[in-house]
């Protein structure tokens, strides 16, 4: 079953900041012994991808991403991303995504449905990526 997903990198107040996108599908229902089925898309790996880099903004800890890289974007217009993912089997799947809750926003939609917007009010393991070590927008969560 392969569904297109894309996800559309908006931007916040005058500059935007955005986005390590690290993109997660797990399947809520157990699987083969017991597991359930991982689909793990590298935000980097999209199929194509409209943003633009700022050398601030991409000045970050690399090592403490995965791969090493993240598709930042960093400008007036929004920046967009998308991606080819493919489930083995229909089903429930719980879709987690690594991105920058600091003023940015984030949507996304899956199988050309609504466009729905990513809430960063409550973010998880937020962690400081900034290479200077400086606490302005540089977090992934």
């Amino acid at each position: 079953m392969k569904s297109p997903s894309s996800c559309l990198l908006n931007e916040c107040a005058r500059s935007s900041s955005l986005l390590a996108v690290l993109l997660a599908v797990m399947l809520a229902g157990a699987g083969r012994a017991g597991r359930a089925e991982e689909i793990w898309t590298e935000g980097e790996s999209a199929r194509s991808s409209a943003v633009t880099e700022h050398s601030w903004y991409s000045s970050v800890k690399k090592g403490l991403l995965s791969g090493g890289k993240w598709l930042s974007h960093f400008g007036e217009r929004d920046g967009t991303a998308d991606y080819d993912v493919e489930a083995k089997t229909g089903g429930r799947y719980t879709f987690w995504i690594r991105a920058n809750p600091i003023q940015a926003a984030l949507s996304y939609r899956l199988n050309r449905g609504d466009w729905a917007k990513v809430d960063f009010s409550k973010p998880i393991d937020s962690i400081n990526i900034a290479a200077d070590n400086k606490p302005d927008l540089r977090f992934v969560a």
